[in-house]
């Protein structure tokens, strides 16, 4: 076992909230995605980025520039489409599955989603 699992498995054994009732667990997902809403950018406008930086061959940096503009959109994207779900499963708008669990997990016990990090911007 590496210290990276042995870590998570220390953090799944500490119980989240004191009260250990479900209701202050969903107000805290609830406070944590609508910091985290609050907090993302928007989507960054690809158009006015390439005709900023158009393409060319004189300057590759603006085809690295336009990559990086899609990878962070993406991201951006997953992200608050995650949360979004997370939301609408704490009012009961869609059922929780393995994912969202996962997910609130990760969110109650400080860690960044492995889905976000599956789709990281490197």
């Amino acid at each position: 076992m590496n210290t990276k699992q042995f870590l998570e498995s220390v953090l799944q054994t500490i119980p989240r909230s004191q009260s250990g009732s479900n209701e202050s667990e969903d107000l805290e997902i609830e406070r944590i995605t609508n910091t985290l809403i609050g907090d993302l950018p928007e989507l960054y406008d690809l158009e006015e980025v390439m005709s900023l930086k158009p393409i060319s061959r004189e300057n590759s940096l603006n085809t690295v520039l336009i990559q990086d503009t899609l990878r962070y959109n993406r991201l951006i994207s997953i992200i608050k489409k995650t949360l979004t779900k997370i939301r609408n499963v704490v009012h009961g708008y869609e059922i929780m599955d393995n994912e969202v669990e996962q997910l609130i997990n990760e969110l109650l016990n400080n860690q960044v989603p492995r889905i976000w990090l599956s789709n990281n911007v490197s």
